[in-house]
Formats: structure tokens, C-alpha cells, sequence
């Protein structure tokens, strides 16, 4: 069978807490956010759960339609690369980050590995985190993002099928998502949900 990954991020449980504001016509889709960082790293983690909704869409929909694809939203982890710098192309040592090389192995794991086959509605890491089934008391950088994808990784440097922020389970925003992304790009959804 098929498959097809997303790259997000452990970063995705830190996102906008009305899920309305990030479809296309939302506020935060349709507004310029400010200079400071706590909005730039809210945006990013928007952006991630999005893609973690769409894979999970996608999956729903191939699935009502009979075709065999596995889609599996994941994160490389915290990966020496040029990500947020001007520098492009040149990868940059980040302290307690992980070769660029083992951040793609979690993409090849996810497309190649027997076992992953027809596997859904979880999130792939390439670290051990804490299981939450709801959003840390603390908030998501302090909690989540911060200790296990900056600071932890490299003890517990393996492959964990985990649970993705609970909003990421929401079927009915994730179908509106599908669809409206849809009309906004000006496209047909063959994949009727």
C-alpha cells in the first residue's frame, strides 16, 4: 500500500485555542500577526496542527473510498538545520539538536517499515515524551515542547507512536478545514468527506 507523511511538530500543541480562527477565512488566517516571538512560535504551531488534521482527513477520506494509503503526521525532532535562519542551506549546530540525517530517519520509518502499514490516527516522534490526554496545566512550551524536544531528545532517541494535542482528534473541524482550504485554493475536493 501507499504511503504519505506530513513533517510537523512536537510544536503543534502550542496553537491558536480557537480552532475557528485558523480555517481560511479565520481571523488568524486573514489578519498580519505582531513582531514578537510568542506570536511568530504560535503561528508555527497552528501551521502543524493544521497539517496534523489534514493527514487525518485525508486518511478518513481515501479510507470511505476504499484506497489503501497510510498518512502519518510526524516530527524529525529538534534537527540542526536552517530552519530559522537567512542562511539557507547550510546547516547550523543547534546545542542538544540531532543531525539532519536522523531527523529523516522518522520520515523513512513512516514510509518504509512493514508495520506501519494502514496505521492511523497517531502522531510519530522520534523521542519519548509524557502522555497527555489533555492540554498541560502549564501551557504547551513549558510542558511539552521545551523539556522533551530541546532538552530531552537525545535520551530517549527512538521511534514513539503518540498521541497528537486532543484538538487534533476533532473530525468535524478537521472535514471543515478540508473543505474550506479547498474552496480557497480554488480547487474541487474529489475527495468528498
Amino acid at each position: 500500500p501507499a504511503r504519505i507523511t506530513a513533517t510537523s511538530s512536537i510544536g503543534h500543541w502550542y496553537h491558536a485555542k480557537n480552532l475557528s480562527d485558523l480555517l481560511p477565512t479565520g481571523a488568524k488566517a486573514t489578519t498580519r500577526l505582531g513582531s514578537q516571538w510568542f506570536q511568530d512560535l504560535e503561528q508555527y504551531g497552528s501551521s502543524k496542527l493544521l497539517q496534523i488534521h489534514m493527514c487525518f482527513e485525508l486518511q478518513r477520506r481515501l479510507k470511505g473510498r476504499g484506497v489503501d494509503v497510510t498518512v502519518t503526521p510526524l516530527a524529525p525532532g529538534f534537527i540542526g538545520t536552517a530552519i530559522a535562519s537567512s542562511d539557507r542551506g547550510v546547516d547550523h549546530y543547534l546545542p542538544n539538536s540531532m543531525p539532519p540525517q536522523d531527523g529523516a530517519a522518522t520520515t523513512l520509518h513512516a514510509l518504509l517499515d512493514p508495520d506501519m502499514a494502514g496505521e492511523s490516527g497517531f502522531f510519530l516522534q522520534p523521542y519519548w515524551s509524557p502522555l497527555h490526554l489533555q492540554p498541560p496545566l502549564l501551557g504547551a512550551w513549558p510542558s511539552v515542547c521545551f523539556p522533551m524536544e530541546m532538552l530531552a531528545q537525545k535520551f530517549s532517541w527512538g521511534l514513539h507512536r503518540w498521541l497528537p494535542h486532543p484538538d487534533a482528534h476533532n473530525r468535524d473541524f478537521a472535514k471543515r478545514l478540508w473543505d474550506e482550504s479547498a474552496v480557497a485554493c480554488g480547487v474541487h475536493a474529489e475527495l468528498d468527506g
